[in-house]
């Protein structure tokens, strides 16, 4: 091994460990209780903004690129050419766009730790969709259109970089590189908090064998928090993003999001029509034209997606099906049922478990205002 590789050999060890520290704190700082989480990352999120806020008045004000570029989509041919992009191409990247929206559905994972009107938890997901489509539009629309060459951003390993330090100089590009940081940071501690809710929900609703079920649904006595789910969450996620490769991860995850997706679709068809007498909160303007749309577009995106990242979306969910089959279908009177009844917004009972699964945990993490 050369001194050049030795040095990219110790660069890549050096960030690996630093993105392993990086979930592992993320992780300490969700076990926290919420109310706390929830001041953290609206500071984060605040100086996010004053990032974003940044690109785009750069960008717009210092415009290099002609309008055309937003409707004539090119990219970087193998032979180093500028080149339409093609359908085929767009398409494909439909994933990677979805991976990185994905998040504003949050609202709902938290909805159990919240009081009010269910029906302002669909308000709550469109108004994150919308802010998190804004907030990622604009910037790289700006950089695109202020981008003094067209080449250099689509061939930079850091296109933001090249075009904050092209119209603004390194300082300026620094800070919003620190800005940048702390969007990732903080969205760790956001995919770790509601992640590791969706792990605890699967052992309160006893998904695992009991010694499992108990052990992921307990709470932290003193911050109301799902502590072991959560810490297991960050404890996998960096092992993961300690050996593996980032590009690869991206692709699979948008890949599995868009398989996700076409399911909410057929499940809100499917839901619609076999449960005509199920009170609903929010029902979807246009109905039926949202999922329609919806499961047309992810079957066509998932098409276009590489046969690897296909094949390992594939192999989830045999696991999964073998695992419900010999597994949860035999104890479906004990396992994986909800184990608390479920209220109307004024508070009546519209659901009441069965007996057999009024167990596990004696309380729920910490409710939230």
């Amino acid at each position: 091994m050369n001194a050049s590789h030795k040095v990219h050999y110790l660069r890549d060890e050096i960030g690996e460990a630093v993105d392993l520290i990086i979930m592992l704190a993320t992780a300490l700082i969700a076990i926290l209780p919420i109310r706390f989480n929830a001041v953290v990352t609206g500071i984060f999120l605040t100086i996010e903004l004053l990032a974003v806020g940044t690109v785009s008045g750069l960008g717009f004000t210092h415009m290099h690129q002609p309008l055309r570029i937003l409707t004539s989509p090119q990219t970087i041919t193998a032979h180093n050419v500028v080149s339409p992009l093609s359908l085929g191409l767009l398409v494909a990247g439909v994933a990677t766009a979805i991976f990185a929206y994905n998040g504003y559905d949050s609202p709902i994972i938290f909805s159990e730790e919240m009081t009010g009107s269910r029906h302002g938890v669909a308000k709550a997901v469109f108004w994150a969709l919308g802010i998190a489509v804004a907030g990622e539009l604009i910037p790289v629309t700006a950089a695109l259109l202020g981008a003094p060459s067209f080449h250099a951003l689509i061939t930079s390993a850091t296109p933001m970089s090249y075009v904050m330090t092209a119209l603004a100089g390194r300082t300026v590009n620094a800070l919003v590189s620190l800005g940048v940081v702390l969007a990732i940071f903080n969205a760790n501690i956001a995919i770790i908090l509601y992640f590791g809710r969706i792990l605890y929900s699967s052992g309160r609703d006893q998904a695992w064998p009991a010694p499992i079920s108990g052990w992921l649904a307990a709470h932290h006595p003193v911050f109301k928090s799902p502590w072991v789910a959560t810490a297991l969450v960050g404890l996998v996620g960096g092992l993961l993003t300690y050996v593996s490769n980032v590009a690869a991860l991206v692709t699979f995850t948008g890949v599995l999001l868009v398989v996700l997706y076409g399911l909410v679709a057929l499940s809100a068809l499917v839901s619609r029509f076999t449960q005509q007498g199920l009170k609903r909160p929010f029902r979807m303007p246009l109905w039926p034209l949202a999922p329609v749309i919806g499961l047309a577009g992810t079957v066509l995106v998932f098409t276009q997606q590489t046969r690897s990242d296909i094949g390992i979306c594939i192999a989830i969910f045999i696991v999964a099906a073998i695992y419900y089959a010999l597994y949860l279908r035999p104890r479906q009177s004990t396992h994986w049922v909800m184990r608390n009844p479920i209220a109307d917004d004024s508070g009546t009972k519209m659901a009441q478990p069965r007996p057999d699964v009024a167990r596990l945990t004696e309380g729920e993490p910490e409710a939230t205002p």
